[in-house]
């Protein structure tokens, strides 16, 4: 069209390039939820401009991986300036007939955000984040022990009979060795015990979680960003949340605590970028998490949702002629549940764990009285396993007293675990008010309340559960209710597509673009979210798609 201009690198391309009369800006989620603006359309370059794309991406491929070209679009209808980048994933050529190919991604410091949170693992070997969360305290050492078998057991019942009396009286003696010749022969012989007791009892080493507040205001940080979480990680007991790992090695010595090689075994650092955990979390949670104006978002997603636009009324416009195409509604049926199964993972190696689930888990009935429509069964589950320590109601009581009797530490709130290790991570919410000391350093466990009709038995970790009829704050009742379909806020609808010709084009694409996805259309008193936007500057229409309607 007469008056676009389309620059690369700020040279002018326009009479190379074909496609820009079908130009239409496409707005749409990721599979990792970010959301992504660009071009739909493919674009062809031939003559300079296509030399361009052969000399940047082509002519040496295997070094023109971080190449890539700014394209800026000046669009002459509604007086704006595009801009987007190519890189080797949206370029290709036709050697033989001299022309290339290109799609358009939008270039925006929220975009660029976007991929600095998603292409860095942030708590890997090299970035002494544990350095970071330990000088800032929010790195807390959780020690683990195992119950073993009935070997273990015996063998617990010999030390206390036989060995511990025998190191007693070695000690008695050394102390009045040490009293006659002021000297000391048995320097170690504590140490000794110590590690004996400790290797017996199976307490005898730790893993360190990670505050998840801190991991994302951390990677924020490195990516330019604020972070903000107000309805779940910045609210107690939420900000108390740590990622615990332990999927390499069974963690440090209790007595290397403060050794050199730092607070943790680097090895079990989370591998996931910030985008990866806030996916894994969103399961958990209910949650959204998007970028926008700088800021990196995490929320529950009714919260969310209360902040997006309205941008018309379906019906209203269809009276204006406004609405192109026949907009066929139907139910969601996938989301017509009778019940919801709310789940954690079973860990494959962390037994000990597993026997928790019970605890974490729930099955919420959605369908009394009955009706005859809601015959699903909806799954709500997330990767992560749940936890189990030392004075759980399934504990040993034989083991409870061993590690309360044997053990030169307080082990009464340890962590249990099969051996040490986990394929799945875990979910713990730290007590911070209540540490515990050990080989002069500082450990904590979950938060825990006392189980009512129970002696020495606590109910661990208990936000972290899914229980429809908890007294004390837990997930389901926090973030999940939205689910039923009888609550009146479900996504119980859908919408495949909606065109729709704005009297002010020009107008209504321009809050398109600033908004993004954050908005919604109202249809009958019910309001729908579209997961695709398409703005096709050609016909001056608007297409949404993917649109689930709540009610």
């Amino acid at each position: 069209m007469i008056g676009d201009k389309i620059t690369i690198n700020g040279v002018d391309y326009t009479s190379d390039i074909y496609g820009l009369d079908e130009f239409v800006y496409n707005i749409k989620r990721t599979d990792d939820a970010a959301i992504e603006t660009g071009t739909s359309n493919i674009l062809k370059l031939k003559g300079k401009a296509y030399k361009l794309i052969l000399d940047t991406f082509f002519t040496d491929p295997c070094n023109s991986l971080d190449k890539k070209l700014d394209i800026n679009f000046n669009d002459s209808i509604c007086c704006v300036e595009y801009k987007f980048t190519a890189s080797v994933n949206q370029v290709k050529i036709c050697y033989e007939d001299c022309y290339a190919e290109v799609v358009l991604i939008e270039k925006t410091e929220d975009l660029e955000a976007y991929q600095c949170l998603k292409n860095h693992i942030n708590f890997w070997k090299p970035t002494n984040y544990d350095k970071h969360a330990a000088a800032k305290g929010t790195a807390y050492r959780i020690i683990t022990c195992n119950n073993g078998g009935f070997l273990h057991k015996a063998l617990l019942i010999l030390f206390k009979i036989f060995v511990r009396p025998i190191f007693d009286i070695i000690k008695i003696i050394c102390d009045a060795i040490d009293f006659l010749v002021r000297g000391d022969p048995c320097e170690d012989l504590e140490d000794n015990l110590n590690d004996a007791e400790n290797e017996v009892l199976g307490c005898k080493r730790y893993h360190t979680a990670f505050n998840l507040l801190d991991m994302f205001q951390y990677v924020s940080d490195k990516c330019k960003l604020k972070f903000e979480s107000k309805t779940i990680l910045e609210q107690f007991p939420y900000n108390c949340l740590a990622w615990f790992s332990a999927s390499s090695t069974t963690g440090r010595l209790l007595t290397d605590c403060n050794g050199a090689g730092g607070l943790f075994d680097v090895l079990n650092a989370p591998k996931y970028t910030m985008l990866q955990i806030a996916h894994k979390l969103k399961d958990v949670f209910n949650a959204e998490y998007y970028i926008k104006d700088g800021v990196f978002y995490f929320e529950k997603k009714e919260f969310v949702r209360n902040t997006y636009n309205n941008l018309f009324d379906v019906g209203k416009e269809y009276e204006s002629g406004r609405i192109l195409t026949c907009t066929d509604i139907e139910f969601n049926d996938e989301k017509l549940c009778a019940y919801g199964r709310f789940e954690y993972s079973e860990d494959s190696i962390d037994t000990e764990g597993n026997n928790a689930i019970n605890k974490y888990n729930d099955v919420v009935e959605w369908n009394n009285p009955p009706r005859p429509n809601q015959t699903k069964e909806c799954n709500f589950s997330n990767d992560f396993a749940p936890a189990s320590f030392g004075r759980d109601a399934w504990q040993d009581t034989f083991m409870k007293t061993c590690r309360r009797l044997i053990g030169n530490c307080n082990f009464d709130d340890a962590l249990i675990m099969e051996r040490g290790v986990a394929e799945k991570d875990k979910l713990i919410i730290i007590d911070k008010e209540n540490p515990t000391y050990c080989f002069e350093c500082k450990f904590h466990t979950a938060i825990k309340l006392k189980a009512k009709g129970l002696s020495d038995t606590y109910i661990y970790n208990y936000p972290m559960f899914f229980d429809q009829f908890a007294a004390h704050k837990e997930l389901y009742n926090q973030f999940w209710k939205d689910k039923d379909p009888r609550n009146g806020n479900s996504e119980l609808l859908k919408i495949n597509s909606i065109k729709y010709k704005p009297k002010d084009f020009c107008k209504f694409a321009g809050l398109l673009i600033e908004i993004k996805l954050n908005c919604y259309v109202v249809f009958n008193g019910n309001k729908f979210y579209p997961e695709e936007i398409s703005i096709e500057r050609k016909t001056q229409t608007v297409e949404f798609r993917g649109l689930k309607g709540v009610c």
